[in-house]
């Protein structure tokens, strides 16, 4: 069986990848500023249940969003309600920085057609 430290590097790996629960966590870490710690204390599991959770495919919308979260936090030992919690405090914040970014790209482009228009 893999140890935990080789757990957490899979996990720190997922972090990067938006088909896993890791990178939501990632995500509220930082908006919440707090560390993985922090992470474990709010969503009522140990460090071993916030590695488990990483590791899990990030919840599915609609009618299986719920469902999704309540098999991750089983899994994990993790509280489902303040699972849910973090995970729609995290899509809204990367909704947002979606929003932010496509915003900055259309007004850069906006001022490039500008200056080609002088």
């Amino acid at each position: 069986m893999a140890t935990l430290a080789a757990l957490g590097r899979a996990a720190a790996r997922a972090s990067d990848d938006a088909f896993f629960l890791g990178h939501l966590l990632r995500l509220y870490r930082e908006v919440a500023e707090i560390d993985e710690d922090g992470l474990a204390a709010e969503l009522g599991c140990g460090r071993e249940g916030l590695v488990r959770l990483a590791l899990c495919r990030a919840p599915r919308e609609g009618a299986h969003f719920r469902a999704d979260l309540a098999r991750a936090a089983a899994h994990a030992g993790a509280d489902l309600d303040r699972l849910i919690s973090v995970v729609r405090r995290a899509q809204a914040a990367d909704a947002l920085r979606a929003a932010a970014s496509a915003g900055l790209l259309a007004a850069a482009r906006d001022a490039d057609e500008r200056a080609g228009e002088r």
